[in-house]
């Protein structure tokens, strides 16, 4: 039984036929959790009992999917008949853009990922960067809108999905991306006037005399070397400073607990301890808190335990459940679908550009008749921003 105060780890058993919603719980033991909407989650032990249920979707939300060659590159879609936007997704370094098609990946992250918005009623169009066909292992988008090849593919396609009815310009479109992709998403969504970014593990090189003044949301993890939370922070911070929306969330490390590795499909509770064992064992987990102690990424640190894991299982399916503990480079999904989603319905209503216009033509009404009144009245948001003297244990 925990004592009062200390922090508590919750995770929903992963369901091969149902997709994790929210959790259920009275009243008063919701307000405790970080995250209702989340599959992982925390929450500080009240001194008296709690109780929580994972509510699940019968719909896994995998959608119907179209797949296509474009310009000899792979193409996916899928479109609900009443879509609340749609979001071009660009995959990472040494990605295939089939990885994050529910029907087809054996990552549980990316599957999810891709369902949990398809069941909030978003399209998503899964393209792949251009060197895909010659060199599959080198994968990576050209993030440049001079000579970009990458650019002028999107571009085709672009106008390709328009002419066949597949978006329209009713759409609300959201460019989103891992890495390079995450950098190339920026590209996109500020070169065709998307209506907003969502951007993974990719800082945005920060220009004042040539920027977009579409919103933007990054994700970054803790103890990724293509970026600090530091460095997220004082980006948002400019942003801002000249009136673009901007927020982020921090994938902060989390337990390599027992049962971890069961949301593999294949991987039994008993079996998943074993492989959290060899963590233990070799000194790059603390058996307590089961917290990383050491980098498990480098390659000195895969050598030791990549052999040593049980031959029955897939070392790269393990992988990407370590490098989402450990807060490093790749798609992190938990503790991220709440933040996703609400932004996207907050910030990809109507057609691209329309729902800005409308909205600065009712602030401004609302302004002139504030100051009619004698009323004047600031608001601000910064979601999820923190003060650069709380990234120190990072």
């Amino acid at each position: 039984e925990a004592p009062p105060g200390s922090l508590i780890y919750l995770w929903a058993e992963t369901n091969p036929e149902k997709l994790f919603d929210h959790w259920k719980g009275s009243s008063k033991d919701l307000e405790l959790l970080s995250s209702q909407r989340d599959y992982y989650t925390t929450f500080r032990m009240p001194p008296r009992p709690v109780k929580f249920e994972a509510a699940y979707r019968n719909d896994q939300g995998f959608g119907s999917w179209t797949k296509l060659k474009f310009n000899d590159l792979p193409l996916f879609y899928s479109i609900p008949k009443h879509h609340s936007g749609v979001i071009f997704w660009f995959h990472g370094d040494g990605e295939k853009p089939e990885d994050y098609v529910p029907t087809i990946t054996n990552s549980v992250e990316k599957q999810f990922f891709s369902s949990n918005l398809i069941s909030n009623s978003f399209g998503m169009v899964i393209y792949s960067a251009c060197c895909y066909s010659s060199s599959p292992t080198a994968i990576s988008w050209n993030p440049s809108k001079l000579n970009n090849t990458d650019l002028n593919n999107f571009e085709q396609l672009y106008k390709f999905l328009m002419d066949s009815g597949v978006i329209s310009e009713t759409d609300s479109l959201v460019a989103s991306g891992l890495g390079s992709g995450g950098k190339f998403a920026i590209t996109v969504a500020t070169t065709f006037n998307f209506q907003a970014v969502i951007s993974f593990c990719a800082l945005e090189h920060f220009n004042p005399n040539n920027i977009s003044t579409i919103p933007r949301l990054f994700l970054v993890a803790a103890n990724d070397p293509n970026g600090s939370p530091q460095e997220i922070f004082e980006l948002v911070e400019q942003l801002e400073h000249i009136s673009i929306h901007a927020e982020y969330y921090v994938k902060q490390p989390t337990p390599l607990h027992p049962k971890i590795f069961t949301r593999i499909p294949y991987i039994s509770e008993n079996l998943s301890k074993q492989i959290v064992n060899v963590f233990v064992r070799n000194g790059f987990v603390d058996p307590t808190t089961f917290y990383f102690i050491k980098n498990p990424l480098t390659n000195d640190s895969l050598m030791n335990w990549r052999f040593k894991i049980p031959t029955d299982v897939s070392f790269d399916d393990i992988l990407s459940v370590v490098k989402i503990a450990w807060a490093g480079h790749t798609l992190f999904d938990d503790a991220t679908n709440g933040e996703i989603v609400e932004f996207l319905h907050e910030y990809s209503h109507g057609a691209a550009g329309e729902g800005w216009v409308i909205a600065g033509v009712l602030i401004g009404a609302m302004i002139m008749f504030l100051i009619m009144y004698g009323v004047c009245v600031y608001s601000a948001r910064h979601h999820g921003q923190k003060h650069p003297e709380q990234f120190e244990q990072l």
